[in-house]
């Protein structure tokens, strides 16, 4: 019923330099911008996901027909507004430039697999959810430090601050457990995709138990600690931080840039860590890689800042999804570094070339991070989850490959 959908937008500018009673010689450029609008999205929904659709099995020797697919005829295009206001700003003869920028995002209609009790027969619908909010500030400054015909240095830097990320609305108002994540739930007024899990306590030092908290806040041990002991952790798979720099030197044809990532305050659930430290079928995994600290176990009483002893293994893992492994991942990374020398012209007028380079560069040599492994996560595991079936990205790490090292040397020319 909701094949189509109206979007707009609509923006307005004022360069306040360039009006006659502003006349301060500093500024080249003084722009206020504001604009607001709306998208629509109907990324990972797929043909006929509004009608009902069955699916053939075999019953009793015969052909059979089995419902695959609830019709929902409600089923319409997710809605993004964007409010942005900014001002754009060029000073000392355009050496140093600047944007700084407020955001409000809303998405309304959120397109999900809503879930659905078992005896209805089918384990959820591709409808609309409900609605989240994010608002924020971005800002980015760049400048030529030096500016001569032979030297120039510039640098830059630019930053995302999130100030809030909140579900706001959801059907009938009850939380929902997101399909395709690990421990992820969503709930009216907690942020978007918030960890949701068991509380860790660390080890008993008279046993060498797992501590764990319930619902309450009280100390207990598994198996009485059940799915029901789950809180909310007050820490999003998202950023709150998030950006880069760099620098780039220029002398009579040599240049050496440099490009540093980095993100902060995104809390990952570090699953492969939890494998190689505390895998709870570590009898059969003996034979196994595991982590040097996996051996750092509780063994006497009195032991603390310890792992739980191996023999309590298997009884805990009845304390499912528990935050012990939950990592901040926060990093600092150099994306790239360039080293490159171009050929004057004056050398190349003797040569069929218009332009000649030659360059080394690296990828991803340096990471600063306190994270087990690689704290760039993207869909948590490309083995398991596909991109289109994604909700909570960075959510989690399962072994999915890491970002590649490299170093290439080469020559960029043209005749």
């Amino acid at each position: 019923d909701y094949k189509y959908g109206t979007f707009w937008s609509a923006s307005a500018g004022w360069n306040i330099a360039k009006e006659d009673f502003f006349s301060v010689d500093q500024v080249d450029d003084l722009k206020l911008r504001a604009s607001y609008g709306t998208v629509g999205n109907r990324s990972g929904i797929g043909r006929y996901q509004a009608q009902g659709t069955v699916s053939f099995v075999n019953y009793g020797g015969s052909t059979a027909t089995q419902v695959a697919q609830i019709a929902n005829p409600d089923l319409k295009w997710e809605t993004t507004s964007t409010l942005d206001i900014g001002l754009e700003f060029n000073l000392f003869n355009k050496r140093v430039r600047g944007v700084a920028d407020y955001f409000e995002r809303k998405t309304e209609d959120l397109l999900f697999a809503i879930p659905r009790a078992a005896e209805s027969g089918i384990s959820s619908v591709v409808g609309n959810l409900g609605t989240i909010q994010n608002n924020g500030v971005e800002l980015a400054l760049t400048g030529d430090i030096f500016k001569t015909p032979d030297f120039k240095w510039t640098v830059g830097a630019n930053i995302l601050l999130q100030t809030k990320s909140e579900i706001v609305e959801l059907p009938d108002g009850e939380p929902i457990d997101a399909g395709d994540t690990f421990s992820i739930r969503f709930a009216e007024g907690r942020k978007i995709n918030e960890h949701f899990q068991v509380r860790y306590a660390g080890v008993d030092p008279a046993t060498g138990r797992a501590q764990y908290l319930d619902a309450n806040g009280d100390v207990k041990f598994a198996p009485e600690i059940t799915g029901d002991d789950r809180v909310f952790q007050g820490k999003s798979a998202i950023a709150d931080k998030e950006g880069g720099f760099f620098t780039d030197i220029n002398y009579k044809g040599f240049g050496l840039r440099t490009d540093f990532v980095f993100k902060a305050g995104n809390w990952v659930n570090n699953v492969v860590k939890a494998d190689r430290y505390f895998d709870v079928n570590y009898s059969t995994k003996i034979a196994d890689n595991f982590a040097e600290g996996a051996f750092n176990y509780w063994q006497q009483p009195g032991d603390t800042d310890v792992l739980p002893s191996p023999k309590y293994r298997t009884t805990d893992a009845l304390a499912t999804d528990s935050d012990q492994f939950l990592e901040k991942g926060d990093y600092i990374r150099m994306r790239n570094i360039t080293l490159s020398y171009t050929f004057p012209k004056e050398i190349l007028e003797r040569t069929p070339f218009n332009t000649f380079r030659v360059y080394a560069q690296g990828q991803n040599l340096l990471t600063f991070t306190k994270f087990w492994g690689d704290p760039e996560v993207g869909i948590s595991s490309g083995e398991t989850v596909s991109f289109a079936d994604t909700v909570a990205p960075g959510e989690a790490t399962l072994y999915s490959y890491p970002n590649t090292k490299s170093i290439q040397v080469g020559i960029d020319v043209s005749f």
